[in-house]
């Protein structure tokens, strides 16, 4: 229940990688996911939505390491299951990020770190909405009020970090998905509650 990511997420010999999305969100974290060529459009759609880059696959160096990558998903609200990766693997990817993206990238940090120096609040990225708040139990008796956690919709729907909003009693919990802030508020029982890994909340960028 803990992990994050089930080999079976892993695409099958069959799965004929097309692109792959990444990107860093929740303070930096690096994600990253594949998609074939018929979850092509909504990939990139959901890609722009979250502030993600695109890398299509074409050489041998990029599909080895869409190889190491979980398959994307796309979701009814546009976005797509991109999970935490590894920053190795992160590091080997933006390699193969087109210049011109990581330009304007590179324009929106030092956007970020000017209206830091002036005083000012620079604005959220898409699903970074209240993350400033956010810690990681070590346990579940440690979940509480902002804690970081994984949920699911249900049985092979993976899990996918979310953020307590309210604590209802009787271990019960409202909670947020991080990554889509716009979808409702769902409820669930600390029991059906899965922790990260404790070293995600210590790595540094």
């Amino acid at each position: 229940m803990g992990n994050a990511l089930r080999r079976a997420d892993l695409f099958t010999p069959d799965f004929d990688p097309a692109i792959i999305v990444c990107g860093r969100a929740n303070g930096g974290k690096p994600h990253a996911s594949v998609f074939d060529a018929g979850s092509r459009v909504g990939a990139e759609t959901a890609a722009a939505i979250m502030n993600m880059h695109v890398i299509p696959v074409g050489d041998d160096a990029i599909k080895a390491l869409a190889g190491k990558l979980p398959q994307g998903r796309i979701f009814g609200s546009g976005r797509a299951f991109v999970p935490f990766v590894s920053r190795q693997l992160y590091a080997e990817l933006e390699k193969h990020i087109p210049a011109a993206a990581r330009t304007a990238k590179l324009k929106v940090v030092a956007a970020s770190s000017d209206a830091a120096g002036s005083g000012k609040t620079p604005p959220a990225s898409p699903g970074q909405a209240g993350t400033d708040k956010v810690n990681m139990p070590k346990d579940w008796a440690s979940i509480k009020l902002g804690s970081m956690v994984l949920a699911s919709e249900g049985r092979g729907e993976g899990w996918y970090e979310s953020v307590v909003i309210e604590v209802k009693g009787n271990d019960v919990f409202e909670l947020k998905w991080l990554d889509w802030p716009e979808e409702p508020a769902f409820v669930r029982h600390r029991t059906r509650l899965a922790l990260l890994h404790p070293g995600i909340g210590d790595e540094t960028p």
